[in-house]
């Protein structure tokens, strides 16, 4: 039995998408399968199900679950996702009155902006059309700071006459890059304004960014 052979297995098992890079499988003896999502519900289930197909050649089959979390945000201590079912339901209005709560209580807060297709933070925080981030030495956006907190949106880098029509990878794409090329200033909480619903931008923040928790309005 090869690695990919083992890898089919497994993949049927959990049913997940043909040609799915959600693991991979070691050369060592137990195999050691490691998943990207949160499978200790399925553990013993599929070390039964392992050992059932390969035990007998194998010996004992062990089964190691190991989480996988996106990367650090310099600069940002804690994330936390604000979002919602559908729109217009208060969700970037909260998020701007948590972040000025939290301002108040003492914490250093950064409030970004992930609604690429209707970006409100700008409008939130009374900032003109044209409003810009300046850049530092090595070209990375300095936040735009209103009133002691840190803010970044797609709406401060597009204007009312060239709006930005963007979808699915695309969409997240720039959000990512947006994210990476932003330098928060020592940020306790950074409030991340999610756009309504789910789709590719929840899941790409979720995977590439290590967030600490979410309210959901």
């Amino acid at each position: 039995m090869t690695q990919d052979e083992l890898a089919q297995e497994v993949a049927a098992f959990l049913e997940l998408p043909e040609g799915s890079p959600l693991f991979t499988v070691s050369n060592s003896r137990p195999a050691s399968v490691t998943l990207h999502f949160a499978a200790a519900r399925k553990a013993a289930e599929l070390a039964s199900h392992l050992q059932t197909q390969f035990g007998r050649d194998w010996g004992q089959v062990s089964v190691q679950l190991e989480s996988k979390h996106g990367d650090a945000m310099p600069g940002v201590r804690r994330i936390i996702l604000v979002a919602s079912g559908k729109g217009g339901v208060g969700k970037s209005t909260t998020t701007a009155h948590l972040g000025r709560a939290l301002h108040h209580n003492g914490l250093r807060v950064g409030i970004l902006d992930a609604d690429i297709y209707g970006p409100s933070v700008p409008l939130m925080f009374a900032q003109p059309d044209g409003t810009r981030p300046e850049l530092t030495s090595d070209k990375r956006f300095i936040p735009v700071e209103v009133d002691g907190i840190q803010t970044m949106s797609i709406g401060y880098l597009t204007t009312e006459k060239t709006p930005a029509v963007w979808r699915g990878p695309m969409a997240s794409g720039a959000l990512l890059q947006m994210i990476q090329n932003t330098a928060w200033d020592d940020v306790d909480v950074l409030l991340v304004d999610m756009p309504p619903g789910t789709g590719d931008i929840q899941l790409s923040i979720a995977q590439k960014t290590n967030v600490s928790g979410a309210v959901v309005v």
